[in-house]
């Protein structure tokens, strides 16, 4: 369910953070696909892996529902051009539920596929699967066809320089496979975090 509340986000009106995003967008195409310069890089939070697992409300049939293991998620500096820069994060992951593993969940069939879609979300705040950026509501990415275990990355794009704040993502999974209805929809609230990982490894 959503917040009722809203907080107060540093950064640009959102018309003018949509142009900059845009151009963010013309400048990465333009660099052609042989470039990583502007691609954001998978990144780790100090949650661990945790991942939204999917299935349904009853067996064969009913909606698709899910389990979120955290609703606040870190996302860390990625990359910055004209002015921009990507905040994002993998965690967490996206999953479909296995037979017997989870008692609220019931596993679906093989090849029922899965898609994201967008509810609601702040500027600047988009999600990337593959090659693929949704970043409006309405907006939807196929996940995959059951079984899949894997991830995107959870972004929120803000001027150079503005750090902090919190960014709403809201979202519901859906399938053209009958009978299953949409699910629910989750909101992640996205918190910019400096420092990246701590990969809590001492022994060095």
């Amino acid at each position: 369910m959503l917040r009722s509340h809203r907080r107060v986000r540093p950064g640009l009106p959102r018309a003018a953070l949509g142009a900059g995003i845009g151009l963010l967008a013309g400048l990465v195409a333009a660099c052609g696909s042989d470039s990583n310069d502007f691609k954001p890089e998978p990144t780790s939070t100090p949650r661990g892996h945790g991942h939204i697992e999917i299935g349904s409300s009853a067996p064969d049939g009913g909606s698709l529902a899910f389990e979120v293991p955290f609703n606040d998620v870190e996302v860390f500096e990625s990359a910055t051009i004209g002015g921009l820069t990507v905040w994002s994060g993998p965690n967490p992951g996206l999953a479909t539920a296995e037979e017997g593993e989870n008692e609220a969940l019931f596993a679906l069939p093989e090849g029922v596929p899965v898609s994201l879609e967008i509810t609601a979300l702040d500027a600047g705040v988009r999600f990337q699967f593959g090659d693929t950026t949704v970043d409006e509501v309405g907006q939807s990415v196929l996940i995959g066809p059951a079984p899949f275990h894997t991830s995107g990355e959870w972004q929120v794009v803000l001027p150079e320089g503005v750090h902090g704040g919190e960014y709403d993502l809201s979202f519901r999974f859906t399938t053209t496979t009958p009978p299953y209805a949409p699910s629910e929809e989750t909101t992640l609230t996205l918190f910019p975090t400096e420092g990246g990982h701590d990969d809590d490894d001492h022994d060095e």
